[in-house]
């Protein structure tokens, strides 16, 4: 998955001060994964979000048309501009004037993630602690999203110091048909394994006090737990690094960022799936 992507926005009813306006707040997105632009008219470019003047009739019956024009089910998601603080909207979203950049930008972020299913945050490891409170929120948000029901059949433990990795990993790992922990340090890593069985165990490698290494030895050597399947997980990508996972004992090692495909790739080759009877 992509850590960036272009959004076409077209506008609906709006005067050309409020599109300049627009216009400068989107500028403001070229660096962030979320790039917003106004979609060219000219060259018919096809909106992928709309912004729709829900206080002109005429904008409002424009939108109408375009939705019978393109079929609900694949016309671009809409967000309601207004000056009406009242105003709900359960089918689209809706935005009160005036324009405040951050706002703006978060609602919109808020329409690509539901909407559009564009979550870069699901790279694990590729955000840094000085972003992961920004990356942590836009999970939050992704969490709010309805869930598959599922058992927990298996065991996965998760062991991580990186707090972003954890999130990104939990929401990764929820419709996964397995009871999931979470551990911030070799110590409880060990503590967990003390008392139950995991299938699965990634882990990351460098870590305050007990790294990896030592945690993947620790499960190896134990006659009642080397079953479990390690996975490797560290920024680093030099072949002594992987020579040295491999001596612990480790089934796979894999670099961060991780990608979406890729972990479910790992979790297909590990994870045992039941197959409906």
């Amino acid at each position: 998955m992509s850590s960036q992507r272009t959004f076409r926005i077209g506008l609906i009813g709006f005067p050309e001060k409020e599109q300049n306006v627009l216009q400068s707040i989107f500028w403001l997105s070229k660096t962030r994964p979320r790039i917003y632009t106004l979609a060219n008219v000219k060259e018919r470019q096809k909106p992928e979000i709309l912004m729709v003047n829900a206080d002109d009739e005429r904008a409002m019956g424009a939108w109408k048309e375009y939705q019978k024009r393109e079929g609900e089910s694949s016309s671009a998601p809409a967000v309601m501009v207004t000056r009406d603080k009242d105003v709900e909207c359960e089918e689209n979203y809706v935005h009160h004037t005036p324009f405040v950049a951050s706002r703006l930008l978060k609602m919109l972020d808020q329409v690509t993630i539901r909407e559009l299913d564009f979550i870069p945050e699901l790279n694990i490891g590729e955000h840094d602690e000085a972003n992961s409170e920004a990356t942590t929120a836009v999970l939050e948000q992704v969490m709010k999203k309805e869930s598959v029901s599922h058992n927990h059949d298996q065991k996965i433990l998760v062991v991580d110091d990186n707090q972003t990795v954890r999130k990104q990993m939990e929401l990764e790992l929820r419709n996964v048909n397995a009871d999931v922990a979470f551990a911030e340090n070799g110590e409880q890593a060990l503590e967990l394994l003390q008392g139950q069985h995991f299938d699965i165990v990634f882990l990351d490698v460098v870590m305050p006090g007990i790294d990896g290494y030592q945690v993947c030895k620790t499960i190896k050597r134990d006659k009642d737990k080397k079953a479990s399947k390690v996975i490797m997980l560290t920024s680093k990508s030099s072949p002594f690094d992987k020579v040295k996972g491999a001596l612990s004992g480790c089934d796979n090692y894999l670099t961060k960022p991780l990608s979406h495909d890729d972990f479910h790739e790992i979790l297909d080759k590990y994870l045992m799936v039941e197959e409906p009877i």
